[in-house]
């Protein structure tokens, strides 16, 4: 695949699902580079933390409290973990989903932002589902002929997910030439063309250009046709990065009709002479 800055592959494992709620309890990341002709100093990075709140989901991924009571806890390591994740383009297995979220969560507890509005992302998840609709387990023994050992773990899911895109490289060159080209048909809805905005999937630009609402509540209806919802979820609790996208979204519209407007009382005034 051709680089132009840093892939990062990465997963984490959580004390349970809720992306603004949960904890960090693992997170490991895999870099690779654009070539240089050297060898990279850092070829992989994993964290271990004690999340501060009781993990709930022990039976998933095998980590409990006492195994992590002795860890450091995030915003420790949070300056180092968000240098490694600026300007740098991501993959995962239905990363857009959670990871991301709960990573952006983290990271805003500590008083850091996080801007990955340039960075794209490659969904391993999402390229495999459009071929073969199953799990990453399903996915290593598809692609890579083996068992997935350590699932839910997050270096082992991290390992396969890349051994996934690896082999993807290969079956499908016409789809992951580049990091473009795979981020954009793993992100893509392949029934109507669109492409959610924010990674929980809030806001969503149709095929046809128009900028809707990806909830349940008002699916489809276009945003600048429905503001009073727009401003609700503005001051509700959803994640950080929705509430940027549709703050950009929001101003975008305003600053459209209120040109219009001006050009409108514009076509007014010359009419008066």
């Amino acid at each position: 695949m051709k680089l132009t800055k840093t892939l990062v592959t990465l997963d984490v494992e959580s004390t349970g699902l809720d992306v603004q709620k949960d904890r960090i309890i693992t997170l490991h990341m895999k870099f690779d580079y654009p070539p240089t002709g050297r060898e990279p100093a850092v070829k992989e990075m994993g964290f271990k933390f004690n999340p501060e709140v009781p993990i709930t989901n022990s039976d998933i991924h095998g980590i409990t409290d006492e195994m992590v009571k002795d860890c450091p806890v995030f915003a420790d390591c949070a300056k180092a973990i968000h240098a490694r994740l600026e300007n740098v383009d991501l993959c995962g297995f239905n990363l857009g989903n959670f990871d991301l979220q709960i990573i952006d969560a983290e990271f805003e507890r500590c008083g850091i932002e996080w801007d990955i509005s340039e960075s794209r992302i490659i969904d391993v998840g999402m390229i495999y589902k459009k071929q073969f609709p199953r799990d990453l387990s399903a996915c290593v023994l598809e692609y890579c002929g083996r068992e997935h050992t350590g699932a839910h773990g997050a270096k082992a899911d991290v390992d396969a997910t890349h051994d996934c895109l690896t082999k993807m490289l290969i079956r499908y060159p016409e789809l992951c030439d580049d990091v473009a080209t795979a981020a954009h048909y793993s992100t893509v809805n392949d029934r109507d063309g669109s492409v959610k905005l924010d990674l929980a999937g809030t806001v969503v630009k149709k095929a046809d250009g128009k900028i809707v609402f990806g909830t349940k509540r008002n699916r489809d209806v276009e945003i600048r046709n429905e503001l009073s919802y727009a401003e609700w979820i503005l001051r509700s609790d959803f994640p950080r990065n929705t509430i940027k996208v549709l703050r950009a979204v929001i101003e975008d519209i305003y600053a459209e009709r209120e040109k219009q407007d001006m050009a409108s009382a514009g076509r007014h005034e010359g009419g008066l002479f």
